[in-house]
């Protein structure tokens, strides 16, 4: 008589996982100083050098998780978001500037936005900048002051070159 089966089943466990969604307490305090990071993984099965010798190059997924969290105090959990990048998904830095809306609809005064270069984008500073948030992006190389249509991102530009990066990272606090 055999009570554990001789085969792996994997279904409890992956209803467990499937069906739990996160519950995230947000903090009592509503200053925050917010970070923003994204990371993600290839999930594909065979490897680069066969996707480029035989053609099959949109098969290939990669998964992305953004955290936004509260660098000021405790180093709270603000908001995650886990997706397959792709068409018509969000990039990083919209998913930032989204989450954000959010807390500012919960009534939150966000003073500083921390971020690395991948959310040097005009939509970003514009959003920031309107609701009265220090930036503290890193610039990206190839940036041009006149080519930019933000007005707080032209500002940032025009201080990233004026100062060299230690500077602008002690004065940034970054």
């Amino acid at each position: 008589m055999q009570l554990i089966p001789c085969y792996e089943d994997f279904s409890t466990a992956w209803h467990r996982i499937h069906d739990y969604r996160p519950n995230i307490k947000l903090p009592a305090f509503k200053e925050l100083n917010v970070s923003g990071d994204g990371t993600g993984m290839r999930a594909g099965n065979s490897g680069r050098h066969l996707e480029m010798k035989y053609g099959r190059k949109d098969r290939s997924k990669y998964v992305v998780v953004v955290i936004t969290v509260d660098s000021k105090k405790k180093k709270k959990l603000l908001a995650i978001d886990a997706h397959v990048e792709g068409k018509g998904q969000p990039s990083e830095p919209q998913t930032v500037v989204e989450q954000g809306k959010r807390l500012v609809g919960e009534g939150y005064k966000i003073n500083r936005l921390n971020g690395d270069g991948a959310h040097d984008t005009n939509e970003t500073f514009e959003f920031w900048g309107n609701n009265g948030t220090r930036c503290a992006i890193t610039i990206r190389k190839g940036a041009k002051i006149r080519l930019t249509k933000s007005k707080y991102r032209k500002r940032e530009i025009s201080k990233w070159r004026k100062w060299s990066y230690k500077k602008w990272r002690r004065k940034r606090d970054y």
